[in-house]
């Protein structure tokens, strides 16, 4: 018998510190931001940066510490 361990999604909670990560045309800026929603990697989810409530995004979650946001 053969039996495989599944590990579910690391969940990142709300309210976490994160970096947002921003490119565009090879050129990126990094901004201190805070996660809110949950989610896990590879999630889209809200995130605003940590210096003004009103700049909120959506941002792919990369890794426990970042997130990126898509720039046209």
């Amino acid at each position: 018998m053969i039996v495989s361990s599944i590990s579910s999604p690391r969940i990142i909670k709300k309210g976490r510190a994160v970096k947002i990560l921003a490119r565009l045309n090879g050129a990126r800026a990094v901004a201190d931001g805070i996660l809110l929603e949950d989610g896990a990697v590879g999630d889209w989810v809200k995130v605003r940066r940590a210096d003004n409530k009103k700049a909120v995004f959506r941002a792919k979650i990369i890794n426990d510490n970042f997130v990126e946001v898509v720039v046209n």
